[in-house]
């Protein structure tokens, strides 16, 4: 799906809060085996995520939201691996 709205990657982290959350949790905790340390790593990378937001320029392309969850999930998976 890509989206032209400006504001799509806002809505899209604000508005889906808990399913990146959740999705960005799971993956941490497949690779700490800690739910405390999964807990840390999935909060930093969804704030790497909104500190990368400027690469998503939907004047370009639009915003494409499978982009977003695989740039998501290499910040998680690097994440746990510095964790490590």
């Amino acid at each position: 799906m890509v989206a032209q709205n400006p504001f799509v990657l806002e809505s899209i982290i604000i508005g889906n809060y808990s399913a990146f959350y959740t999705a960005a949790r799971r993956l941490a905790y497949k690779l700490c085996k800690r739910y405390h340390d999964s807990e840390d790593v999935a909060q930093e990378s969804l704030l790497k995520l909104w500190d990368s937001r400027e690469r998503f320029d939907p004047s370009r392309n639009g915003i494409n939201i499978k982009a977003v969850e695989s740039l998501l999930y290499t910040i998680v998976t690097n994440s746990a691996k510095d964790l490590l």
